[in-house]
């Protein structure tokens, strides 16, 4: 693919509900997630809307208990200690976790940059996922 469009796919792309695939976070969390353009183009709005979304995805998802596919032994441990019904059913040996349809595939350069310009919020709800389950873990 070519970088505009990755592009174009990342802020315009939608699947069969009509949702896209960026900012995942900011969708469930902030008060735009209902605006699926607004949303989706958090990169490329007014920055005082971008930075509300953010702020109530950080402050809203604080009182989650958080998991994250790449931690996976960290995360079955926090979901025993704050969810231990909920425990059992979470399996890190799944043949399923990290695994698409679509081979993984090297990216250049300027296709990283695209996505970590268009998905800069969505990284950064990624790091505060991360610190939260620090958290979780050292409590």
């Amino acid at each position: 693919m070519t970088v505009e469009e990755i592009r174009s796919g990342l802020l315009h792309g939608r699947y069969q509900y009509g949702e896209g695939c960026l900012n995942e976070p900011m969708r469930i969390f902030s008060d735009i997630g209902i605006n699926e353009d607004l949303v989706n183009e958090l990169a490329t709005i007014d920055p005082a809307i971008a930075e509300l979304a953010m702020s109530q995805t950080i402050e809203r998802s604080g009182t989650c208990v958080v998991a994250i596919l790449e931690r996976c032994e960290d995360s079955k441990i926090a979901i025993a200690k704050y969810l231990p019904f909920l425990a059992e059913f979470y399996a890190c040996d799944s043949q399923y976790v990290n695994e698409g349809k679509v081979g993984k595939g090297e990216l250049s350069e300027e296709q990283i940059g695209v996505i970590k310009d268009v998905g800069k919020f969505e990284f950064l709800a990624y790091e505060q996922a991360n610190l939260m389950l620090d958290e979780q873990m050292s409590n």
